[in-house]
Order: structure tokens, then sequence, then C-alpha cells
């Protein structure tokens, strides 16, 4: 079965054997992968919405995985059980969600030797909040696929908290450490973005644009720096 670049990143970081919960699994299609190339050894599925639930279903019917693949309709990590998986895949959705499942259910995290997240956006965010709770990064992919830029994120069991800085929790610190080649196009997008931002609020004629002006320009700076630093 053919994947999307974006799903075939998130594979990968699923250990041999895994026992998995992909969480928002919309067609199920990562499930499935992930069972017929017998990467994970059990997977359930979790979807929230009906519509991508029934179609959820029928994929893996049609797949004839119904006894390997589980499927579950609710909210996040909430529908499983203490100890039941042992890796959380939360994909294709925003970084508060991303965030909000995880504080949810407190008791199904605890018992988790991996977490890999896809946020579609607020990586920083999501970084903050992994760091925080003391996972450690075990590995990080950068990749572009129709014009979008994804963030893959995976963290290993908990330890001591780990301090991360704006710039590092927003691009990964094993991204900024290997040079990731992409990384200097998704600073130099996220740069330009910025740019443009700081030159609409130049035609505002207020006090608050142009603070909030002179805080976007600090930004920029720093962004130029960065890619100064990736590009020696």
């Amino acid at each position: 079965m053919k994947l999307s670049k974006r799903l075939l990143g998130i594979a990968k970081m699923v250990p041999q054997g895994a026992q998995v919960a992909d969480i928002g699994t919309d067609h199920a299609l990562l499930p499935c992968y992930l069972i017929r190339e017998k990467i994970a050894a059990r997977v359930i599925g979790v979807e929230i919405k009906k519509g991508p639930y029934q179609r959820a279903n029928l994929n893996i019917s049609n797949y004839n995985l119904s006894s390997e693949i589980e499927l579950r309709l609710g909210d996040g990590l909430t529908v499983l059980k203490p100890r039941e998986v042992d890796t959380v895949i939360l994909a294709g959705m925003g970084g508060s969600l991303i965030c909000r499942l995880l504080e949810a259910a407190p008791q199904i995290v605890t018992g988790l030797k991996q977490i890999i997240v896809q946020p579609m956006n607020r990586a920083k965010l999501v970084r903050f909040w992994l760091a925080k709770e003391g996972w450690f990064f075990e590995a990080e992919d950068l990749l572009e696929e129709n014009n979008h830029f994804y963030q893959i994120i995976k963290v290993g069991k908990k330890g001591a908290e780990i301090n991360l800085s704006n710039l590092t929790a927003a691009y990964g610190p094993l991204l900024l450490t290997k040079k990731h080649p992409l990384l200097i196009n998704l600073i130099e997008t996220d740069l330009k973005r910025w740019q443009e931002i700081v030159g609409e609020l130049a035609k505002a004629n207020s006090k608050v644009a142009k603070k909030r002006a002179q805080v976007y320009q600090k930004r920029i700076q720093q962004l130029k720096k960065l890619l100064d630093c990736l590009k020696a």
C-alpha cells in the first residue's frame, strides 16, 4: 500500500514490535501499514468523528486486518487502558490539541515508552510540554510535501526535565544539531512570513502596532543569526 511521505516518516519512527495507539487515525492508513509491514505487533486506532471512524473501519476490513487492528470511537487517549500500549502516535493535529490530549490522560502517558507527534502547527509548544514533563528527544525528522513542512518528533521514557530555548523548541534540538538539510528552507519560510507581518504593521499608525513590530523585529534578527550559523 502507498502512504504519503508524511505518514511514511511517522511509520519509520515506530519501534519494531511496538504496541501502538494511533490517535486521530482518520482513514486508518497508518495502522494498516504498520501491521502489513510487520512493524507493529498490535495497533489501536482512535477516532472521535463518526465519518472517519466508519471509513477507517472499511479500510481495515478491505485489507483483512480486522483481527489485528482494533478501532475505537472516542476522544484521544481516554479510550485506552493503562499500559495497554507502549507507543502513542498523535499526528496531523494542532500542537495545542496534542498537549491537551496528553494532559487529559496522565494514567495512560505514565505507562508509555515512546510518544510520536507530528504537529501541524505550534511545534514549539509541544516540545516545551514534552521537555517539561521530562521526556527526552530520541529522534526528529523534517519533511516537505505539497509545499508544507512537517516536523516529526519521537520522545522516550521520562527522565529529568530538559531546558529548551525558544529557537530550540521551535526547530528541534536534534534537527538543529544535525543541521537537517531542510531546516534552512523552513526557517527562511518563517523569516519571510515574519517580515511580511512587520511590513503590514508598519502601515498601521498606532502604538500597539509599533510595539508588536519591535517584538517581531527581534524574532527576525534571531532567525537571521540562526540561519547564519546553519549556513556556516
